[in-house]
């Protein structure tokens, strides 16, 4: 009778153990899980902000590939140009050789504030109206590649410049 007490109880025990191990197990790939679709939507956020092509054969963020196709090589080409004029923005091109996104997007991000001072700057010389009607050009021109001609006196871009980048 104690024999068979004592068996029930090591069970009861190894149950609640195995049960424990399960639990932290289903947690973890749970937070991989998680971890890993956070990661996924990062990637392709990065990849629509800079333009770039997202390559992933399986669900995996750590498989992810970023291709520099048409779309990303005329925008980092605009970004360059701006940074010519501009000499104050930054410009990744280290990063942008080797590939390094992460980097390049955090480059772009305060170009993206300064370009944002620029811009400010850059309606002070015109109208409210005008100002307002040509909202944001440089960003407008680093994504879009479209400039207003007013614009283009004014920052010293040429319109071959600006044809040569409209998609």
């Amino acid at each position: 009778m104690i024999y068979k007490k004592k068996h029930k109880i090591w069970l009861l025990i190894i149950a609640i153990i195995v049960c424990l191990f399960v639990n932290i197990y289903e947690y973890g790939q749970k937070a991989y899980e998680g971890k890993n679709e956070l990661e996924l939507k990062l990637a392709a956020y990065t990849a629509e902000r800079l333009y770039l092509d997202i390559k992933y054969p399986d669900n995996n963020a750590s498989n992810i590939e970023y291709i520099v196709g048409d779309s990303g090589r005329v925008f980092f080409e605009r970004w360059e140009l701006i940074t010519e004029v501009y000499p104050e923005i930054p410009y990744p091109r280290e990063a942008i050789e080797q590939e390094n996104w992460e980097v390049v997007d955090s480059f772009y991000t305060r170009t993206y504030r300064m370009i944002q001072s620029i811009d400010r700057q850059l309606d002070e010389n015109f109208s409210p109206i005008e100002a307002d009607y040509m909202s944001s050009p440089l960003y407008t021109y680093l994504t879009a590649g479209w400039l207003n001609e007013e614009y283009r006196e004014e920052i010293g871009i040429s319109d071959e410049d600006v044809l040569k980048y409209i998609r």
